[in-house]
């Protein structure tokens, strides 16, 4: 029987593509980027729609914030929910679900913090 797989890599892969928060990942990682092109049908509209819902909850510091979104010209959509928000080494920190409804359901919750210079990173 072959060992689990975590889903942390490929899910922390399509964050760094959507987010654009870092280098391209490994070509092997690009492949089972749930935000590719080939996987969700995702133009560029859809994944700046759902950065700012996720961004929208995330300032807003208070859990239980949704920013739902859908692009008409696509039918893409999706939901942003702020499960919880904290601090960590002194940054303002939330875990956001962002869950898509249409063309699937898949569902992603990931942690974030706020640098310094403004901007919602992935917290490792």
């Amino acid at each position: 029987m072959a060992p689990k797989k975590s889903m942390f890599a490929p899910v922390f892969a399509a964050l760094i593509f959507v987010f654009g928060i870092g280098a391209a990942p490994p070509a092997d990682a690009q492949l089972i980027n749930p935000f590719a092109k080939d996987s969700l049908k995702l133009d560029a509209e859809d994944k700046a729609m759902m950065r700012e819902a996720m961004r929208t909850v995330l300032e807003s510091g208070k859990a239980a914030t949704t920013k739902s979104w859908t692009n008409p010209e696509t039918g893409v959509s999706g939901t942003a929910t702020l499960l919880r928000a904290y601090d960590q080494d002194g940054m303002p920190c939330g875990e956001v679900e962002h869950a898509f409804t249409k063309p699937n359901t898949n569902r992603y919750i990931l942690p974030f913090c706020k640098t310094a210079d403004g901007k919602w990173k992935v917290a490792l």
